[in-house]
C-alpha cells in the first residue's frame, strides 16, 4: 500500500489488567481517506484497500470488520481485532491503505467476534440486518482462519429505517414494527453466563412505553431474557428468568435524551446480575432465576431475537450496536468499550500520514 497511519491505544485508560482479543473501533476521518476519484488515497470505491496490520511493515495483517464506509466524505468505521491490549504500556497497531490492487475485503468479519459473541449487529445503513458473528457452521462460532458465513441475518418487519446514530448509523424504532431473527443458528445454552450490550437513545417525549428494548425467545417464566430501557416510570428493567426475583432495576432519569451505553450481564458462576450504564455499574444482585428448563428460550433447537420490540410490543427509540454473547463480560472490559465508543473518546489516537 502506498500511505500508513500508527492507531495508538492509550494504556491509561485500559484498566488493572490487560485485555485479550478485543474488538476495538476504529475511526477514520480525515480527507486521505476519502477515495482518489473525490480527492483522497482510498483506491477501491467500498473501501477494501483499508487494511490492518500489527506493525509497521505491513507483513502480516490483523482481523476486522468494517462497518461503514463513505468514499465522499473520508470516514470510514472499523472493527479491529487486537490480540492484547496493554495496561503497562500502549498498543500501537496500524492502518495502511491506497492499495491498486486490493478489490475484495481482505478479512472475514467473524472472526473479529470470534468466540466471545453469538450476535453482532451494527444496525444501521447497509448492515441494518447483517449480523457480524459468522459460524463455521450451524452452533459452531468461526475459527480464525477457517471458512465462516453469517448465520443470524435480521428481519425487518414493516419498515425500520436507518438514521444517524451512537456509531455511523443506528436502527429507528417507530413503535410499530421491530427486527427479528425467529431461528438463530447461534446457541447460547440454557441458564449460561450472558452479556448483552446496546447503545440505547430514549426520547422522554417518545419513548416511555413499556416496550421491550429487545427480547431473546419469549416472555415467560422460568426463561423470559428481556428488557425495558426505560419503562413510563424512567426505570430500566433487565429480566433474565422472570419479573421477580429474575428483576434488576435501576433509575434511567440521567440518561434520557442521550446516547447512552447498556450493558446487561448475568455471571452463572456468582449468580451476579449486572446492569451497566456508560461502562459504570449501576445496580446488581444475586440471583438464581436464570433460565434452566426446557424448552428454554436459549435455544433448545429454535432460539429467537426481537429487536426493539418483541413481535408484539415494539419500541420508540434508537438503537445501535446490539450484541448478546455467553459471557458475563468483566467490568474492565465494559469500561474500555465504552472509552473506546463515546463521544470525544480519547482512547485511540490515529497518527499521521507516512507514505511507504
Amino acid at each position: 500500500c502506498s500511505y500508513k497511519r500508527s492507531i495508538t491505544i492509550d494504556h491509561t485508560q485500559v484498566g488493572s489488567s490487560d485485555i485479550s482479543n478485543f474488538p476495538l473501533l476504529v475511526t477514520l476521518s480525515n480527507a486521505t481517506f476519502k477515495t482518489v476519484g473525490n480527492g483522497g488515497h482510498v483506491q477501491n470505491s467500498s473501501g477494501f484497500d483499508i487494511v490492518f496490520t500489527p506493525d509497521s511493515s505491513g507483513a502480516t495483517g490483523l482481523y476486522w470488520d468494517p462497518d461503514t464506509f463513505n468514499g465522499a466524505a473520508g470516514n470510514a468505521w472499523e472493527w479491529v481485532l487486537v490480540p492484547t491490549v496493554s495496561n503497562t504500556s500502549d498498543t500501537v497497531v496500524w492502518v495502511h491503505y491506497g492499495c491498486a490492487s486490493l478489490t475484495t475485503l481482505q478479512s472475514p468479519p467473524g472472526y473479529v467476534w470470534g468466540q466471545n459473541y453469538r450476535g453482532v449487529y451494527h444496525l444501521g445503513g447497509a448492515n441494518i440486518l447483517k449480523d457480524s458473528e459468522w459460524a463455521t457452521s450451524p452452533g459452531v462460532p468461526a475459527v480464525m482462519g477457517q471458512p465462516a458465513r453469517e448465520v443470524n441475518t435480521l428481519i425487518n418487519n414493516g419498515s425500520i429505517t436507518s438514521g444517524a446514530g451512537m456509531i455511523a448509523d443506528a436502527a429507528i424504532g417507530n413503535g410499530t414494527d421491530d427486527l427479528t431473527n425467529a431461528n438463530l443458528l447461534q446457541p447460547i445454552q440454557n441458564g449460561n453466563s450472558i452479556t448483552i450490550s446496546f447503545w440505547n437513545f430514549a426520547a422522554t417525549a417518545t419513548a416511555l412505553d413499556d416496550m421491550e428494548s429487545f427480547t431473546i425467545g419469549g416472555l415467560t417464566a422460568p426463561n423470559r431474557i428481556t428488557a425495558n430501557v426505560p419503562q413510563h416510570t424512567k426505570l430500566a428493567n433487565w429480566d433474565y428468568g422472570n419479573t421477580t426475583t429474575g428483576r434488576l432495576t435501576t433509575d434511567y432519569t440521567a440518561f434520557m435524551d442521550a446516547w447512552t451505553k447498556v450493558d446487561m450481564t448475568y455471571d452463572l458462576s456468582t449468580h451476579t446480575q449486572s446492569i451497566y450504564l456508560n461502562g459504570s455499574l449501576a445496580a446488581s444482585q444475586s440471583s438464581t432465576a436464570e433460565p434452566n428448563t426446557n424448552p428454554s428460550m436459549f435455544f433448545n433447537g429454535v432460539q429467537s431475537v426481537a429487536i426493539l420490540g418483541n413481535g408484539a410490543n415494539r419500541k420508540n427509540a434508537k438503537m445501535d450496536e446490539f450484541r448478546f454473547s455467553p459471557i458475563a463480560m468483566p467490568a474492565n472490559w465494559i469500561a474500555l468499550e465504552y472509552a473506546n465508543q463515546k463521544s470525544g473518546q480519547t482512547l485511540v489516537t490515529v497518527g499521521a500520514e507516512v507514505a511507504n
